[in-house]
């Protein structure tokens, strides 16, 4: 089962990088995000740069299906950047013209982040 997952995570994250790289994407301007933006002293440029540097390692957890659009699944991931770790929730939205990667959050994790393909 955990092969089979990281194959699944690999995919998701080479889907969305691409369509980040071809400027597909959208990242969700929220309070938390722009607090740990405030904090981290970064703009959304870096926070593109972040989510283009995840890889299987820094998952923890999805898909589960995004509770607005059940079409959809929701996947989690954690990157430390500044010595604090960060959480970051990202899909692939498709609203029907195009795909869309979206980052749905982007803050200081609020609790401690288990990364089953992470070895200590």
């Amino acid at each position: 089962m955990d092969v089979l997952k990281k194959e699944l995570v690999k995919q998701f994250l080479k889907e969305t990088k691409y369509l980040i790289s071809n400027g597909n994407y959208e990242i969700v301007n929220r309070d938390k995000t722009f607090r740990t933006m405030a904090l981290l002293g970064i703009d959304f440029e870096t926070i593109k740069e972040i989510i283009l540097s995840l890889t299987p390692k820094d998952y923890f957890n999805g898909p589960e299906e995004d509770r607005n659009r059940p079409e959809e699944f929701i996947w989690e991931f954690g990157k430390i950047f500044d010595n604090r770790e960060i959480y970051i929730k990202l899909k692939i939205e498709d609203p029907g013209d195009k795909e869309l990667g979206k980052c749905l959050s982007f803050h200081v994790a609020e609790r401690e982040i288990k990364y089953p393909f992470k070895v200590n």
